[in-house]
């Protein structure tokens, strides 16, 4: 294979080179993905102030960061064994309350009257928000599935 001397007399083998593996240097951080255990001290303020709100006797048993892409969450373990989620900013995600219910103040109010209102089990045990919509899995097993307005789009009982 022949190299045209264009390319060598102005050295563009040699920086197409330098600039393809300085891509491939440069994308590897946005492709790992690891976790790793995470102190107290590290969660963002946000979801350290929401925890001590919240959950108010309970304590921290564990907490790690989990890093995905572009994308950052935080697990945080509960004595009680809830389970809470956060997004990079610390805002609550999810929350999972294995042996209780998630206290009634964090439940959305469209929600609750939903529930009120259709005479169901008034104890949620899990609750997560996403982007186009909520659910609320109930004490009972019922699972509710709302939209981002809050209009009824899924039930499993």
């Amino acid at each position: 294979m022949t190299i045209n001397p264009f390319f060598k007399k102005h050295g563009l083998i040699k920086t197409g080179i330098a600039a393809t593996i300085l891509i491939i240097l440069a994308a590897i951080p946005f492709l790992a993905e690891y976790e790793r255990p995470l102190k107290e001290s590290k969660l963002p303020a946000s979801a350290g102030s929401f925890i001590k709100s919240a959950f108010p006797e309970e304590r921290i048993s564990f907490a790690k960061i989990e890093i995905e892409a572009l994308r950052t969450e935080y697990e945080v373990f509960l004595s009680n064994g809830t389970k809470l989620v956060f997004n990079g900013k610390g805002k609550w995600k999810e929350i999972d309350c294995k042996h209780s219910s998630v206290p009634a103040g964090i439940i959305p109010e469209q929600i609750m009257d939903f529930i009120i209102k259709h005479g169901l089990d008034p104890s949620v045990q899990k609750i997560s928000i996403g982007r186009k919509k909520t659910e609320a899995e109930l004490s009972d097993g019922t699972e509710l599935e709302f939209d981002r307005r809050f209009n009824l789009i899924g039930f499993d009982d």
